[in-house]
């Protein structure tokens, strides 16, 4: 009786990525009016922008059109 050949196996890689979520908080900008708190809209004025003082006023706004967009717009107290 004759052997059998071995038969010759190819070991092929595989790559396979995993992604973990870091941060699931939505920006600010992104999340609803009735959901924001004057000192989130405070604080985060403050970390942007590096000032001291609270803005003069805000506005939280949605624009649809040919290009749809959320934004908050802040005034501040002086100029500078």
């Amino acid at each position: 009786m004759k052997d059998k050949p071995e038969r010759k196996t190819k070991s092929v890689t595989k790559q396979v990525w995993e992604w973990d979520t870091l941060n699931d908080l939505k920006a600010i900008w992104m999340r609803e009016k009735s959901d924001i708190t004057e000192r989130e809209y405070n604080d985060f004025y403050k970390t942007i922008t590096k000032d001291n003082q609270e803005p003069l006023a805000h506005t939280h706004f949605n624009a649809e059109g040919e290009i749809d967009f959320k934004a908050i717009m802040y005034i501040p107290q002086e100029t500078p």
